[in-house]
């Protein structure tokens, strides 16, 4: 697929491939812009699917923080949970913007998220 082909994201709202949602939502490895396909983990085939361009860059580190609250992620130093808020706050935005660089770098966002 040309990126060229391919609608704009939303503005603000980072946009995954429709496909690739769908087939992660699925279980599935998913499709990416160069017909490439990759698996994802649990979490990240989760946190794939929130990328539907409804949800601003604030709601996405939400859902990370209530991932984080209910168990799905944890975050650890030395082995032990790290409880403080203001720590966890700011392992959550490096999450989030490692994990939309990497879906950028892996081709699952649509142009212009």
């Amino acid at each position: 697929l040309s990126p060229h082909c391919l609608p704009e994201a939303p503005a603000g709202k980072p946009t995954a491939l429709p496909l690739a949602r769908w087939q992660s939502a699925q279980g599935l490895r998913v499709s990416n812009v160069h017909l490439g396909m990759r698996q994802l983990d649990g979490i990240t085939a989760q946190f794939v699917q929130c990328f539907d361009g409804t949800r601003t860059e604030a709601e996405l580190k939400q859902w990370l923080v209530e991932a984080q609250q209910a168990g799905k992620i944890t975050f650890k130093d030395n082995n032990q949970p790290i409880r403080d808020a203001s720590k966890i706050e700011a392992l959550i935005e490096q999450l989030y913007t490692a994990s939309r660089e990497r879906f950028l770098q892996q081709g699952l966002l649509l142009p212009g998220s």
